[in-house]
């Protein structure tokens, strides 16, 4: 439990970045990878193989595939991954970290996160500040996810965006605000409905009050409804 929360926004800051990953360094190479693995971790790590934790952020990374990057398939052993604050677009390769429970990818290009969906062991997963359109799917590939971070993306279906959380049973902590979707209270409203066991939203923790609103809103729309109908 002690190296998890390094991959997650709200931890960052309390690790600073190794000396032995050398600024310049704009590729995932072997070499980088197991330099980058030393941050935060007491012994040093002398394979790819064994590495379980791995941060690489703010290095201008544009691509997971180029002739350098280290094959995804070796980090067998990743739990804790975080390429944020990168120039990333396309996050293919990440489909093979099969061991993978934490990923952080906020702050950079990426639209379809749909790669992922082969990671069934993801349990927490940052992916704020990008232009990510649709999230569909990832309650069948992901199920296990308990954090979700979406702020400010192109979300702009609140209904497809329900149906999807709706089936990630473990989900606790989202982020989900500056999207097109979620703009007047109804959005926050109809997410509340649709997730009994969310216990925080949107940095806010969900009270029996915030859930009483929600449905008072939702009867009273009804009722206005009804009577405009008989009318």
């Amino acid at each position: 439990a002690g190296s998890r929360p390094l991959a997650g926004g709200r931890s960052e800051k309390s690790k600073r970045q190794s000396p032995a990953v050398k600024a310049e360094e704009t590729e995932l190479t072997e070499a980088v990878a197991l330099a980058a693995a030393t941050i935060g971790v007491l012994d040093p790590v002398e394979k790819v193989e064994e590495i379980t934790q791995l941060l690489f952020r703010n290095r201008g990374l544009e691509s997971l595939s180029t002739p350098r990057t280290l094959p995804f398939h070796r980090l067998a052993a990743l739990e804790v991954l975080s390429l944020s604050g990168n120039r990333l677009k396309d996050i293919g390769p990440l489909s093979s970290l099969e061991s993978l429970m934490e990923l952080n990818i906020n702050f950079n290009q990426i639209s379809d996160i749909s790669p992922l969906f082969e990671c069934e062991s993801l349990e927490k997963l940052f992916a704020s500040h990008n232009a990510i359109t649709s999230v569909s799917g990832l309650e069948d590939g992901c199920p296990q996810i308990s954090e979700l971070s979406l702020l400010a993306n192109r979300l702009d279906d609140i209904e497809r965006l329900s149906e999807t959380l709706r089936g990630l049973p473990e989900l606790r902590i989202a982020d989900l605000g500056q999207n097109p979707c979620m703009v007047g209270a109804g959005a926050r409203y109809s997410l509340l409905q649709a997730l009994p066991r969310l216990e925080q939203l949107d940095g806010s923790r969900v009270t029996n009050l915030d859930r009483s609103l929600a449905s008072s809103f939702f009867e009273s729309r009804s009722s206005w409804g009804a009577g405009g109908s008989s009318a």
